[in-house]
This record gives C-alpha cells, structure tokens and sequence, in this order.
C-alpha cells in the first residue's frame, strides 16, 4: 500500500483510533486477504512524437488470489478520441494521434474481487517527420518537400528515406511496383494526404516471395497508415507480401490489402512491439498476419479468408487479439502455436477454427502454448481445437454455432511428441449444434489432463446419439483428473445415451454416478429456447458461481450473488453502482479515497451528504473513514 504523506500521519483528538493505527489494521488486513498489486510494465518508450504506439502489459503485476487466467486486466489508456482507448487482456497497445499527456491506467481485479489499480504518464510531443510527398503528377526532379513539390516514382520516394521521415501518397492515385522499398530508419510514416480512395501500391514483378515493404531489424518506430497494397497475380502462397516488417514498435492501421500473399510476414526476424488496427483485407493467397516477436496487439481487423493458409498464426509471447471480424474456408482463423500469454477476446470468428497449440506433425516435444484466454468470441461453422501442448486455457462467455461438429476438440496425450493437454477451463459457453446426424460440445482425447467443463450450454434440438453425436465424448476410459458442473446438456432426440466414454455409450444416471460429475443438468430443447440474442427463453438460472468470470457474453457483470445463468448469457445481470468510498471516481477504494476523505475533514460546506460524509450526518469524521475502510477494494 503507498504511503500517506506525513501531514496526514497524525493522530486527531477526538478520534477513538489514530490514523495509523488504521493504516496499520487495513494493511494487515489487506495482507491477509492476499489484494493484488498492479504493475504497468512498458515494452519500449511511452515518449514520442505523434502518432505513436505504446505497448504495455500487466503480467509482472501480484494477483494475490488466484492467478492472471482468473484476474481480469482492464486497460485506460487515457485518449478517449483514440482507437480503442478501453480493452482488457495481458498486454495492449494504442497508438495516440495527438500531441498532449494522457494518464495510462491498468486496473487489475483478482478473483476474490479485490481491486487494484497503477497509473503512469505518457506523453506524446509533436511530430518532428519531414514529409515527403509523392503524387502520380510530380516529378522526380521536384524536392519533395510540398504538395506542389511532389515527386512522382516510389522509387524517387525511397531514396528520400531517412530518420524522422515521412513519405506520403496522393489519395486517388496508384503506382506500379517492382522493386521492393526498404526501411531501416528509426520514426518513420508511411501515409496519405488529401482526400480520395486509399493510394494503392500494386507489385507488377512475378517472382516467390517479393516484398512491396520490407521493415529490417534496425527498423524502430515505425506507422503504415492508410495505404491500399495490390498486384498483377492471382493470390496464392509464393506472390507479393504486402509488408514484411521486422525491428521494434511497428503499427499498421487503416491499410487494405488485396492480392497479395501476406498482408504482413514478421518471419526471419521477428517483431517486438507490434500493432494492427482497423486493416481490411480480401481473400489473401497465405496469411493476413505470420506474427513472431513478443507484445502484439492485433484490433478491430476485418478479413475475408485465405487461398492457402490461416488469416492469423502466433509464434510469439504476449498477444491480443480484439474486436476482428475473421473469415476463412481454408484453415484456421487463428492459431496460436507457440508462444505464452495470448487474450483472445470480443472477435467474430467465421468458418475458420481456433487452434491453441504446438504443431502435431513438426516441432520437437518441448514445444508448447501456454496460458490462453479464449472470451466473449461468436463462432460460426467451426470450433476451438486444443493441440497436444497447450497448457493453461480458459474459454469462457463464447458463443459458437456449429452443425455436425466439435465445438471444442481437446486433444489428448501425443506419443510422438510425448505431450498432452493440461489445465483447459470451459466456463459458461453456450454452443447450437442443429444436425440431425452428427456433433458434439466437446470430445476429449485420452489421457488428456486437468479439464473442467461448468455452467455451459449446449443447445442440440435433434441430438442423434445413435450417429455418434453426444454432449461429451471423452476417449479415455473414465473422467479422472475433470470435473464436469452445472452445465445444461441436450437430450437425445435419437438414442439413448447423451454422452460417450471410451465408445461406450452413457446414460444419465451413468453419468451422473461419476465421481467428476455434480449437477448436471439436460433439456428437450426446440429451436425457440434460445433467441437470436443467445438469451434462454426458460429459466436457465441453474449455474454456479465461477472464479474468474466476471462477465457475460455482451459484457454484463454476472451478479455478485444468487443464481447465475448457465451459458454465455446472464440473465440475471444488475450492474453495480459505484462505490460510495470511491472518493476520486477512479473505480477503485484506496489510499488516495482516504487521503481525500481526511483533507475534507470536518463540517461539510454544503451540508449533509458531500463527498466523504459517508453517513450524511454533515461532518467528515471517524465514522465516516471507518464506513470507507469498509468499501476498501
């Protein structure tokens, strides 16, 4: 706890109890209770010319109860005119487009509901780029230095390249590309000026694997913004990557991408602070993002498949990804396969699967991702799938609607790679399955280890456990090591047996019998109990409380007690009002609340009930710091 300053380290006559005396007793207390301790750790500068990108994380923080897939990280970044000023998850980056201090605050909550919060100061100085303007009616004779000055060739522009630069596109113009631009200077711009469509950038040379951007490793502070990258060739795997960027605190945002193979290839080098935001892309030839490096953040992102591979692959530590809109019909939407600490959170996810894991067919047995959050994610036609290797997930709040298939597939113990999954949380999940034939909530490798599967919903009208379909079908031959909850499974419309367990079918009363088994609940379902909002239109009020969801699928607080709803969708939600302790309106009771309360002391100037009169008697006094001690978070 910080200390107060000394002034307020006195004791008052007509107090009972002295001021640290109370410090004392609330420390204490407050150790007892285990309260987490917020730490803002910077990934590079938080001081740098507009725009800049600050990337943050909070894993060196103390959780006290629980641990980081139980606490919950919220971000304030102190811009609300910036993209994404408000997200949670591990780590997070924004880009502040204005010159000006901003206060950068992470609240941290624990699972027992203990609050914490740290702030710093990042400040943001004009920019210092000299821009250089190119226009498709310059000339490659002119500087450069002014609209009416501009020069006319990329090529022109890229010999202009240096430190504190910026080159920028004529809106409505476009440019045929052959050769790649190299960038290798510290605090470069790659943008737009005047008003139109988005310069386009289109590669004309054929060959694998060219670049139209090529960011090295000596690269550092780096924004592409509002840019349009395009070739002559049909995508595939081997054609133009729009940008491959490597070095240190690169941002993309607002870009669209077309025929192209990657959007962006951090390969062969890595990138170290890294964010997407706001980028389009259509049907790329590989992936939208191959990200390697650590600390990056990837929001509001809209793509509409791959030709050959997954739109978002993960070698790398310290990932969110946020608010995408994702699309493909090839492989994966998202594979995070090597790596730790990814947050998966508020995406729209369409075709594609989800895959958490090391690769099962290359690699070596030491591989491994871990630590995942998996929330408040709408799946469409696919579902999550959990590799060999993965460690420590937690998917909670999702919805996903798939006919005829997994919605989770936890793999089990991988001889070849002598690896098996351990410590997979399913927490209040809601899943539509309308196959007659085939499909299931989640089907269970063998020798998989540690899951448990609470509070879910899984709604399957025409459940066919006579074609194999069941809420769970786990390949080992019992469920040691899991544990299954108030979750509200489907009862077969065909078949007798709702679950299956090392291919022998079991029935209610069998399942019910296992040790790993409590509450467990199962509904004739018909398509109308569900509507389209994902609310239940019957009393789903049969869930239990869970450590470490706090919130529902539309970011509802789930209520502090009384039943909870099963699934994603809390229908029992009654959002908190402030506290009456939080003095300085910062979301959090603490040292600063008190240090407020005891500069108003005395006689309030506007009677009863100002700020710190907790008992609106019309005097701050020992009472009314003895009720804050009572709110303290």
């Amino acid at each position: 706890m910080p200390r107060l300053p000394f002034l307020y380290l006195r004791s008052f006559r007509t107090f009972a109890i002295s001021i640290p005396a109370v410090l004392v007793g609330l420390c204490a207390a407050q150790a007892n209770a285990a309260p987490p301790t917020a730490v803002i750790t910077t990934a590079g500068a938080i001081s740098g010319p507009a725009p800049f990108a600050v990337h943050v994380h909070g894993l060196d923080s103390t959780v006290g109860a629980g641990n980081e897939l139980t606490a919950r990280y919220q971000w304030d970044f102190g811009d609300p005119s910036g993209q994404y000023n408000k997200f949670a998850g591990w780590n997070a980056a924004h880009i502040y487009n204005q010159p000006g201090t901003y206060t950068l605050k992470l609240k941290l909550t624990n699972h027992a509901g203990q609050v914490n919060a740290k702030t710093i100061t990042v400040t943001i100085n004009p920019a210092n780029r000299t821009a250089i303007y190119v226009s498709p009616s310059g000339s490659d004779s002119n500087s450069g230095l002014s609209p009416d000055q501009a020069v006319k060739t990329v090529a022109k522009a890229a010999t202009l390249l240096g430190n504190n630069k910026a080159i920028l596109f004529e809106r409505g113009g476009s440019w045929n590309v052959s050769s790649t631009v190299n960038i290798s200077q510290n605090n470069v711009l790659i943008g737009s000026y005047g008003s139109g469509s988005l310069p386009l950038l289109n590669w004309t040379t054929p060959g694998n694997y060219p670049g139209i951007l090529h960011l090295t490793g000596d690269a550092d502070d780096i924004v592409i913004q509002n840019m349009a990258f395009d070739s002559d060739f049909a995508p595939n795997n081997l054609i133009v990557r729009a940008i491959h960027p490597h070095g240190r605190n690169v941002t993309v945002r607002n870009c669209h991408f077309a025929k192209v193979s990657y959007a962006m290839n951090t390969g062969a080098g890595a990138v170290q602070r890294f964010l997407t935001l706001d980028n389009t892309a259509g049907e790329l030839g590989a992936y939208y993002v191959w990200g390697e490096g650590n600390d990056h953040t990837h929001l509001g992102n809209t793509v509409a498949g791959s030709v050959d591979e997954h739109v978002l692959r993960l070698v790398a530590d310290r990932v969110n990804i946020s608010y995408n809109h994702f699309t493909n019909d090839a492989k994966s939407n998202i594979w995070a396969m090597l790596g730790d600490h990814c947050y998966i959170a508020n995406n729209t996810l369409i075709d594609g699967r989800v895959i958490i894991g090391p690769n099962h067919a290359l690699g070596s047995p030491s591989e491994r991702f871990q630590w995942v959050v998996f929330e408040n994610n709408e799946m469409f036609n696919h579902g999550v799938v959990v590799y060999s290797g993965a460690e420590h997930l937690m998917a909670r709040n999702n919805v996903i609607n798939y006919d005829g298939g997994n919605c989770f597939d936890i793999w089990g113990y991988l001889p070849a790679m002598d690896r098996t999954t351990k410590f997979i949380q399913l927490l209040n999940n809601t899943a539509f399955n309308d196959s007659n034939q085939w499909g299931r909530f989640v089907k269970i490798g063998d020798a998989a280890e540690t899951l448990t599967v609470r509070n879910n919903l899984y709604c399957a009208p025409a459940l066919n456990a006579n074609n194999g379909s069941q809420n769970v079908r786990s390949d080992d031959n019992s469920l040691a090591g899991h544990t299954f909850q108030n979750n509200l499974w489907s009862t077969p419309n065909t078949g007798n047996y709702p679950h299956t367990i090392n291919g022998g079918g079991q029935t209610v009363t069998q399942w019910a019998n296992y040790p790993q088994t409590e509450n467990e609940a199962y509904r004739d379902f018909a398509a109308s109990d569900v509507d389209q909002d994902y609310e239940p239109q019957f009393d789903a009020s049969s869930a239990v409380a869970v450590l470490g969801v706090f919130t529902d699928f539309y970011g509802q607080p789930r209520p502090d007690s009384g039943p909870w709803t099963v699934g994603a969708v809390e229908m029992n939600s009654s959002p908190p009002g402030p506290s009456p302790g939080d003095l300085n309106a910062d979301g959090v009771v603490d040292v600063l609340d008190l240090v407020a309360l005891v500069t108003s002391w005395g006689p309030c100037p506007g009677g009863p009930g100002c700020p710190g009169d907790l008992d609106a008697n019309g005097q701050i006094e020992y009472d009314d710091m003895m009720a804050l001690l009572n709110y303290w978070d």
